[in-house]
C-alpha cells in the first residue's frame, strides 16, 4: 500500500496546533430539552428534574480527538 507523503505532513501539523476552543450555544423553545441534551454529552448522565433552566447555564469539557 502506498502512503500519500502529504498526510503524513498534515498529521504533523496537526500535532503541533494549539488546541482549538468551542462555544455551542444552543437556542429553542423552553422545556424542549436544551441542557438535558448537554448534561447527558458531558456528564454522561440523566437525571429528571421539572425546573427550568433560568438564563444561562455554562459547561466546560475538556476532550482530545484523534483523526
Amino acid at each position: 500500500m502506498e502512503q500519500n507523503p502529504n498526510h503524513s505532513a498534515k498529521e504533523k501539523m496537526a500535532r503541533e496546533m494549539a488546541p482549538a476552543d468551542l462555544k455551542l450555544i444552543l437556542l429553542g423553545d423552553s422545556a424542549v430539552g436544551k441542557s438535558k441534551l448537554v448534561e447527558r454529552f458531558l456528564l454522561n448522565d440523566y437525571e429528571e428534574r421539572t425546573s427550568s433552566t433560568h438564563a444561562l447555564t455554562m459547561y466546560r469539557h475538556v476532550t482530545e480527538h484523534n483523526g
